[in-house]
């Protein structure tokens, strides 16, 4: 699990935009699973984040659990590989 922390601008405070990533293995299989079970995705298919890594793409889906929270699940790929869809 990753876990991003955003600094308040009062009392520096995390603020509730601070998101819980949870790290799976087949994001695919993941997402719809998980949409086949109602969580509605911010995007329909996971998209390659612009982190640069030496050997790996990030790929990540972000939704929010039912009070408002943001969630992502990210996988590491090889370079180049795209996850399948549906």
């Amino acid at each position: 699990m990753r876990l991003l922390l955003e600094k308040s601008h009062d009392l520096g405070n995390v603020t509730p935009g601070s998101a819980r990533y949870f790290t799976c293995h087949d994001i695919a299989l993941a997402t719809g699973e998980l949409a086949a079970r109602g969580v509605k995705f911010y995007s329909p298919r996971p998209s390659r984040t612009r982190s640069r890594m030496p050997a790996d793409d990030l790929w990540m889906a972000f939704f929010e659990d039912p009070d408002g929270h943001t969630l992502a699940l990210n996988t590491e790929t090889p370079k180049g590989h795209v996850p399948p869809t549906d």
